[in-house]
């Protein structure tokens, strides 16, 4: 596992991190993984978003979970993804 220690302009880095869904994608298939983009956003800054269920595992951080999203829509999200071994769906 990886860590980064930030300093200076947070969201800009979560701006790019929100944005990299192709690298997943890409870093997903070369690890024989499946995956489906649950909330991310494009390149152009288009937020997108596939139903999910809560029960599949909770998100506090997501476009319908946070509570900060109530006053300001899209202020508190993340980059959600569910992904599991290539020919099982669930990983079973």
């Amino acid at each position: 596992m990886h860590f980064l220690i930030l300093s200076g302009d947070y969201s800009r880095f979560l701006r790019w991190l929100y944005t990299q869904h192709p690298g997943l994608a890409n870093q997903c298939y070369e690890e024989q993984y499946d995956y489906d983009l649950l909330e991310y956003f494009d390149e152009a800054g288009q937020f997108h978003c596939s139903p999910w269920e809560i029960s599949d595992g909770f998100v506090a951080r997501s476009a319908d979970y946070d509570h900060r999203n109530k006053e300001n829509p899209l202020s508190y999200t993340s980059l959600i993804v569910d992904a599991w071994p290539r020919g099982s769906r669930y990983g079973l």
